[in-house]
């Protein structure tokens, strides 16, 4: 497309040299383009490269970054189990321990609960309600308020 310098009318050609213009009559004279400077034209293609193939970073670093991350994680978590505060069994809630004995080993049952055969040791929240030992063919009631042995003889 070429314009007037005079009226500023476009023309859809090329127009040859000292064609007058249609709609003013201004003899029209074709110009070379304009030439761009070798400076800007270097920094746009420098500027066009960079954004084309913008750069990745290494696998290293990504490996680095995981596997301290995976660290941390396996530090805390030691950290955490080793603060842990104790179980809630026996000493640690005021519990008490009952010794539960008889002359043979027997089949022996708590509040009607299978507890294993004798001699056995059984460790109790301590509390004023009367839990039932049976075993041996004689079942006594005992109160869980301090350690105890209890004999199941008949």
């Amino acid at each position: 497309m070429f314009r007037c310098p005079k009226c500023d009318h476009e023309l859809k050609e090329t127009p040859a040299p000292g064609t007058p213009c249609p709609i003013c009559g201004t003899e029209l004279v074709a110009q070379p383009p304009p030439e761009l400077d070798p400076a800007w034209v270097a920094e746009k293609a420098a500027k066009q490269a960079a954004a084309a193939d913008p750069p990745r970073p290494s696998r290293k670093v990504a490996v680095v970054i995981l596997t301290s991350v995976m660290v941390a994680v396996l530090v805390v978590i030691v950290v955490m189990v080793m603060q842990r505060q104790p179980t809630a069994k026996g000493e640690a809630l005021g519990g008490v321990e009952i010794t539960i004995t008889a002359p043979r080993p027997t089949m022996i049952t708590v509040d009607g609960v299978k507890a294993g055969k004798t001699p056995q040791s059984i460790k109790l929240r301590g509390r004023t309600r009367p839990i039932e030992i049976s075993g041996n063919g004689v079942t006594k009631t005992v109160t869980p308020d301090h350690d105890q042995t209890i004999n199941l003889v008949p």
